[in-house]
């Protein structure tokens, strides 16, 4: 593994945030060193991290009230731990990004990159996302951004789930 940090002006400023987002890549250690479809990854987040974000934002306000139902019978103050949100970027105040990992799984000359986020409503589990380029692939904990296999069935996978066009051709979503 190769330990870093990564500098997104814009999520740092969404969120608040006064430090780095720890990075992580996962490499061969036969290689010694990041593969070009990571490097090409990690330019590719900078320079769209605005448009990820929202992707992220996005697709994680759609399953916001799935969870709210889903988390009401264990608070008492549920609306202080998972208030109403009128617009995904309300998410910022109940979410943090923790961690950013850069999987070895290539599609396109890039990898997918899972991202842990502190949330409110769940501290011990947190959320956990995956994305080939600003294309959310997956939704769940935070353990699940280092699972190959989530991946690779994306990656194999001739259906998507494309954000840009708004159009739900299949996505494979679980919490």
């Amino acid at each position: 593994m190769f330990v870093s940090a990564v500098l997104l002006n814009t999520w740092e400023k969404a969120f608040g945030l006064a430090e780095l987002i720890p990075a992580e890549l996962d490499y061969d250690l036969e290689y010694g060193k990041p593969t070009q479809a990571q490097w090409n990854s990690y330019e590719y987040l900078k320079e769209y991290q605005a448009e990820v974000l929202q992707s992220i934002l996005r697709a994680l306000s759609e399953e916001y009230p799935e969870w709210q139902e889903d988390y009401r019978y264990e608070f008492d103050n549920l609306q202080e731990i998972m208030p109403d949100i009128a617009e995904p970027g309300e998410l910022t105040g109940l979410i943090r990004p923790e961690h950013i990992f850069f999987m070895n799984v290539e599609k396109d000359d890039t990898v997918y990159i899972g991202v842990q986020f502190h949330c409110s409503w769940d501290p011990e589990e947190g959320l956990g996302v995956m994305i080939h380029k600003e294309r959310v692939v997956h939704i769940g904990s935070r353990k699940d951004i280092y699972q190959n296999w989530i991946a690779e069935n994306d990656r194999d996978s001739r259906e998507h789930h494309d954000i840009k066009s708004g159009v739900k051709m299949a996505c494979n979503i679980r919490f």
